[in-house]
């Protein structure tokens, strides 16, 4: 491993790799907002598109327009509803299953969206219900793609906020990710494994592997003791979102 690390071709490679995930990170940061607004585009362009087939088939069939309308007016009240009780993640997981899902295999569209910035395991575990995973399959790929980006960013992350830091274009971004970090960083340092640990296994917002490797990173935790707090804690929210998402029944059986 050592060797790898200081191979110049190796790192600049890494390096790559994780300024685009540091834009991903740094994208995601308004991600409520955006995909709030993408659900709701997707969900108006569905309704209309209902619409438009329910028209198509009263003008074939000679019924009414004003009955018509009044049932599609009451079903698109009774859709709208029902999305507003989603949860953010929930929303978030519907988009990317009903998106990603027509093109690419199951499987891979819940590792994809585990390994993301605030979404993680947690949405993956979503989308992996909404796509009619079975749990005992879905556990493994959402673990799987939250630990991926876990030790490049302990390992390299430091080094490229340096080096982005010295450009104009990331040095303000760089800034903003470090103080966002070190502020959450108080329940860590107290008690680094335990802190660690609670950090990345509470399913609450602004948590999670990678903001807990970013803080790990900066604050210099030992690299093998912040994976295992990291692992521990993944492996608790992987407990609390299954029985968020596919409910105790879901778990038993």
């Amino acid at each position: 491993m050592k060797k790898m690390i200081g191979n110049k071709r190796f790192n600049l490679a890494l390096a790559a790799l994780m300024s685009l995930l540091v834009c991903l990170f740094s994208v995601a940061v308004p991600a409520k907002s955006i995909y709030g607004t993408g659900v709701a585009i997707a969900a108006e362009s569905s309704a209309d598109k209902e619409k438009g087939e329910e028209i198509s088939e009263e003008a074939n069939s000679g019924e009414t327009l004003p009955e018509l309308s009044e049932e599609s007016a009451k079903d698109n009240a009774k859709d709208d509803a029902e999305e507003e009780k989603l949860s953010f993640t929930e929303r978030v997981a519907a988009k990317f299953a009903t998106s990603l899902g027509k093109y690419i295999p199951a499987e891979l569209v819940v590792v994809f969206v585990s390994m993301l910035p605030i979404l993680e395991l947690r949405a993956g575990l979503f989308v992996a219900k909404f796509l009619n995973l079975p749990l005992l399959k879905a556990i493994p790929l959402c673990i799987l793609g939250n630990i991926i980006p876990i030790p490049l960013i302990l390992l390299f992350i430091k080094k490229i906020f340096k080096w982005l830091g010295k450009t104009k274009l990331f040095h303000g971004l760089v800034e903003k990710l470090e103080a966002r970090a070190m502020k959450k960083s108080t329940a860590i340092s107290n008690g680094e494994f335990v802190g660690l640990m609670l950090f990345v296994g509470i399913p609450i917002p602004g948590t999670g592997a990678w903001m807990g490797s970013l803080i790990a990173a900066l604050l210099e935790i030992d690299f093998k003791k912040a994976i295992a707090a990291e692992l521990v804690g993944i492996a608790i929210a992987t407990v609390i979102v299954s029985i968020l998402s596919y409910g105790l029944l879901g778990i038993i059986i």
